[in-house]
Order: structure tokens, then sequence, then C-alpha cells
């Protein structure tokens, strides 16, 4: 149950920990409803999308198989919303992350929401072709005017994160028309998964920059607590 228009949408800025409780979390859209929204705005300031920065609905979950550290990202399912107060427990505690129960995982990784490569559930992390030196992340990079270079699994995970089809096509000039000429996706670092998911999948949060971020998406956030940060969706009703 997302909220498909600007209209019903209310924006709650600071920290999830405190403000959870003012928005149904199950109307938050997902990055890429988020993205499609910030494109139907008539004006650029006219809700303001453009320029907040907002959880998403997006799961990301974290495996290991076969030793390959793998990424299940369902863009519509997220089981922490019904496990609110364990969530953040676990997220702010000395691990950071959330243990995904196995009859959880085991929906995730086999629903049609989670995005897939040549018809397999979940992303390789090595498919990725990852940068960056942090221990605990890694990104890729897409370039807004011309993403032809990205990879199979790159250009999903970029769909899934961005829009699908011609809203794809829509948002990047949107991003490049606002002279946002490189983006990113954030994970985490594949040998960090396989050190802390090797006993059970893992999550965390996501989020979606604003502009002044260029947009970037994060598929491995933890801190719930950042003023900077909101949530987008219906007000909850009292």
């Amino acid at each position: 149950m997302m909220a498909t228009s600007l209209e019903n949408l209310v924006f709650v800025p600071g920290p999830f920990t405190t403000n959870h409780k003012k928005v149904n979390l199950d109307t938050m859209p997902s990055a890429s409803e988020a993205m499609n929204l910030r494109y139907q705005e008539k004006k650029p300031d006219s809700k303001g999308l453009r320029d907040k920065c907002f959880w998403t609905r997006d799961f990301p979950m974290y495996a290991v198989e076969d030793d390959e550290a793998v990424l299940y990202l369902n863009t519509k399912i997220n089981p922490m919303f019904s496990d609110v107060k364990r969530a953040i427990s676990l997220l702010t505690g000395a691990k950071h992350y959330y243990k995904v129960k196995k009859r959880i995982a085991s929906m995730i990784t086999s629903d049609e929401n989670t995005v897939g490569v040549d018809g397999r559930k979940g992303i390789r992390l090595s498919e990725l072709e990852l940068e960056g030196t942090d221990d605990v992340w890694r990104y890729f990079e897409i370039d807004t005017g011309d993403y032809t270079g990205l990879n199979k699994a790159q250009r999903a995970f970029a769909e899934a994160v961005y829009g699908t089809g011609e809203d794809f096509i829509n948002n990047m000039k949107m991003l490049a028309d606002a002279k946002k000429e490189k983006i990113r996706i954030h994970v985490l670092n594949p040998e960090y998964v396989k050190k802390h998911a090797r006993k059970g999948p893992i999550a965390l949060v996501s989020r979606l920059d604003d502009f002044s971020f260029n947009s970037d998406f994060y598929a491995s956030g933890w801190s719930l607590s950042n003023n900077k940060v909101g949530l987008l969706g219906e007000a909850r009703r009292k």
C-alpha cells in the first residue's frame, strides 16, 4: 500500500527512531516510486521532493552463498516495518544490522519483487564492479548522460532504484538536466558481508538522497538518528 500521489504524502524530517509513529510505514515509497514522483512534480519546488532526503521502503538483505556476497533487494516488502522495535534496537546496537529470520529470508529470496539477473533472484556483489576502499561500504557509479556502460547487473539494480524502462530514461534525463552528471548506488563491502552474514542474512535501511547530494541511493544504512533524513508517506491516523 503505497501513497500514489504527491497530495497524499507528508514529509516528517528528523530521526526515524522518534518519528516512525507519525507516518504509515506501509505507504512509504520505494526509491523508484519516489524518483517517479520527483519527475511528476510540476515545478521542482512544488512539493520539494528533490530537496529532501528520506528513507525508502526498499529492503536490502545481504547473504553469503557459495562464498559469494549476495544482495537481495526487495522493492515492495520491508519486514522491518512490522518489526520496528527490534529493528531499531539492532540497527542502533553494537553490530548495526538487522538479523533476518529464516522464514523472512526465504520469502525475500523468492518474492517476485526481489531484484535479480538472468532469471535468478539476487545480485552477486562481485557482479557490480564496485569501487571504493572503505572497509564497510562500496559503490558503483552511473553516468546520467550516458549509462550504456552499465553491465547487466548494474543496470538491473539501477532500474530497481531509479525507475524501469521509460521511467529510467526520464529520471536520468531529469538528473542530467539538474547537472547531476554522476550518481552512486552504495552497498556493503562484499568482505564485510562475508564476515557478518555467514550465520544468516542481515539487512539494513535504504535511503534516497536529495539533489544536493546527487540523489545517491544507499542500500547500506544503519543510522536512524540522522536529522538530515526524514520519512515520506501518508500521515498516520491518530
